[in-house]
């Protein structure tokens, strides 16, 4: 709001300055049109004039400006010289000064008329334009008064305005968080409509409501069991909490999709440590900071189409159903390390523009990053995928590393591209590891890692190196290794991969 106001003022400064501005052009351009200036006759007589009394007309302006100096050490007015008293007392200074050289000329013009008549007609004229001139100084004042005192009442009245909406808006975000402590559910949710209110009419406070909706979500909270005990004594029921959560989470949804102009606040971040959220659901979003370390999202937690403006930090989050992050887009980091995802993990079209964490993370069921773009590094070291893994189409721009990561079930890296370097050293394959028409830009390392099921790497692009790379001693094997690799003698039930034959010779 202070901004918006200080934007006003200045919008209504610049509009007076241009308006006198504009006026004062148009009065001396018509003086000069009507009365042909330049041809007066009285120009010739104004130089003698000067030249005859330059040192009386020099100490008369040095009165002048002592005089007028106790003006020009008077504060300033906001916005425009113009209606200063510096500018006031300039402008009353010029027109009388003018007004004077101008009656001393004309009575210089009379003193040489040869007529004595005219003579003194001409000097009583030049008195009266030079007492016209003083009037004139003084309407001039006058009217750069009279503006400079409207422009002050009606800032004054801007300043009363803003103040009263800032105390209306502070009263109401007052009201509303001491209804979110309320033992009432209904009047918890009174209270959110109450700052949803203050945050869609007031820009100002957005940020803030999103983080008072956010520090509640982040209070200690357990879902409902099925069926639900009954509360003891003060405790909220369970289930009606459920339902206060539930709407403060669509409030935040509701707010961050720019679908809905009106409705849409742009620029916010998201700080949700530690929160129990349910059934969550933002997509297609927009959002700025996104902190949801070691938050609990139980049901499924959607991210679809979501475009995060700036990190995105979910290290050591828990997701006890399905994930979804299809066709989200990161600007900023991803660090999803040491995340638990117990349904599907849903990463197709994602576009990781920023470093992503991945380490130390434990994904139980089918994990998905079908087209998924890696523009920066991505750190998959020490992951564990515990059912399918797909990687079909990704793109790799940045440094890769998979190092002590365990694939379960299938892996599939089909036409994958890894434009830098890649790293799957000490990497556990489980049932099938498949690498079929991958692009590999510089040598991958495979070093000292474990195929226990079958391994496809067909028409790849680029080198490999597998020293101390094993498989699991089976006859039932069907493997297409890379060009120059074999499989050597079972040890321990394992074989061991070495060079080829023709590729030592």
């Amino acid at each position: 709001m202070s901004r918006r106001v200080a934007r006003a003022g200045a919008w209504h400064h610049a509009v007076m300055r241009w308006r006198i501005l504009l006026g004062l052009t148009f009065v001396v351009a018509a003086l000069a049109l009507g009365l042909h200036p330049w041809a007066w006759p009285l120009w010739p007589a104004t130089g003698r004039f000067l030249a005859a009394h330059w040192l009386a007309l020099t100490l008369a302006g040095l009165g002048v400006v002592t005089l007028g100096r106790p003006a020009w050490r008077l504060p300033r007015v906001n916005g425009t010289w113009l209606l200063s008293y510096r500018g006031v007392a300039t402008v009353a200074g010029v027109v009388a000064a003018t007004g004077v050289i101008a009656m001393v000329a004309m009575l210089s013009v009379a003193a040489g008329s040869p007529v004595p008549g005219d003579r003194a007609k001409l000097q009583i004229d030049a008195i009266k334009y030079g007492l016209g001139s003083f009037a004139a100084a003084g309407a001039a004042a006058a009217l750069l008064l009279g503006v400079r005192r409207q422009q002050h009442t009606e800032q004054a009245q801007i300043h009363t305005e803003h103040d009263a909406t800032e105390r209306r808006v502070t009263d109401l975000y007052t009201k509303a968080v001491e209804q979110l402590g309320s033992a009432d559910a209904a009047v918890r949710l009174g209270g959110l409509y109450a700052l949803e209110r203050v945050a869609q009419n007031t820009a100002a406070q957005r940020q803030t409501v999103v983080n008072v909706v956010c520090a509640y979500l982040r209070m200690p909270y357990t879902p409902p069991a099925d069926p639900p005990p009954l509360p003891a004594g003060d405790e909220r029921d369970p289930r009606q909490e459920l339902q206060v959560r539930l709407t403060a989470q669509r409030i935040l949804s509701a707010h961050l999709s720019p679908g809905f102009a009106d409705a849409f606040w742009p620029g916010i971040d998201l700080d949700l440590t530690g929160a129990t959220l349910v059934d969550w659901a933002l997509t297609h979003a927009e959002v700025g900071r996104v902190t949801c370390n070691r938050a609990v999202f139980h049901g499924t937690a959607t991210f679809e189409g979501t475009a995060f403006a700036a990190d995105a930090t979910f290290t050591g989050a828990t997701f006890l159903n399905h994930v979804k992050f299809r066709e989200a887009t990161f600007a900023g980091r991803a660090l999803l390390d040491r995340v638990r995802v117990d349904g599907r993990s849903t990463f197709s079209q994602v576009s990781f523009c920023g470093e992503v964490w991945f380490d130390s993370a434990t994904l139980a069921r089918d994990a998905y990053f079908q087209q998924t773009r890696f523009v920066a590094d991505a750190d998959f070291s020490n992951t564990t995928f515990r059912a399918n893994a797909s990687f079909i189409n990704a793109t790799f721009s940045g440094n890769s590393t998979f190092v002590g990561s365990t694939f379960t079930e299938h892996a599939a890296f089909d036409r994958a591209t890894f434009a830098s370097s890649a790293d799957f050293t000490r990497a556990e394959f489980g049932r099938t590891a498949r690498f079929h028409q991958v692009t590999f830009a510089e040598t991958t390392r495979f070093e000292h890692s474990t195929f226990r099921g079958n391994a496809h790497f067909s028409a790849i692009t680029g080198q490999l190196m597998l020293d101390g790379a094993r498989a699991e001693f089976r006859a039932d094997r069907t493997d297409e290794w890379p060009a120059g690799w074999a499989l050597g003698d079972e040890k321990d039930g394992y074989a061991p991969l070495r060079p080829s034959a023709g590729d030592a010779a």
